[in-house]
């Protein structure tokens, strides 16, 4: 049986220990962690999409585009384009599905930002010396809200 656990960061240290003790008896119950991770997966992808939607990180609005690059997508007929969807690979790239084990449980990924993705979908999410920060790998407060409802909700239905 595959082990799964959660691996998200939290600045909540009280969440964080909260959702690994689930974790940690769930492990115990043959095909309820699959199950489980395919929940929070739902949860994780819908929020990630709204970023882009919304266009905004953890912090906020993600910066302006540069003059010279609005002026140049006007140029080219793209001026009315949301940020980061200049072709949709960086957006459509994400998927529910996308997640891996590590030492710490699932972690979810985007394949554009992994190194057989795109060069620029890195330095958008972490920031870098030719482009601004725009975070789009991120769990805003109502995705953490959703996560621990349907959590309490999974744990009242499968016992644990």
């Amino acid at each position: 049986m595959a082990n799964y656990q959660i691996d998200a960061t939290f600045e909540n240290e009280e969440v964080a220990k909260f959702l690994k003790g689930i974790d940690k008896r769930l492990k115990y119950i043959k095909g309820v962690q699959k199950r489980y991770v395919g929940l929070l997966s739902a949860i994780v992808f819908r929020d990630v999409q709204e970023h882009f939607q919304d266009e905004e990180g953890p912090d906020g609005k993600w910066p302006d585009w540069s003059d010279s690059y609005f002026q140049h997508l006007k140029d080219i007929g793209r001026g009315g384009n949301q940020m980061l969807a200049f072709t949709g690979k960086l957006r459509q790239n994400f998927k529910p599905t996308k997640f891996r084990n590590s030492g710490e449980g699932p972690l979810w990924y985007n394949d554009a930002k992994t190194k057989e993705g795109f060069a620029y979908a890195f330095a958008h999410n972490e920031g870098g010396p030719q482009l601004p920060k725009r975070e789009f790998m991120w769990l805003s407060d109502r995705a953490l809200y959703d996560i621990s409802e349907q959590t309490l909700q999974f744990m009242l239905e499968e016992g644990v």
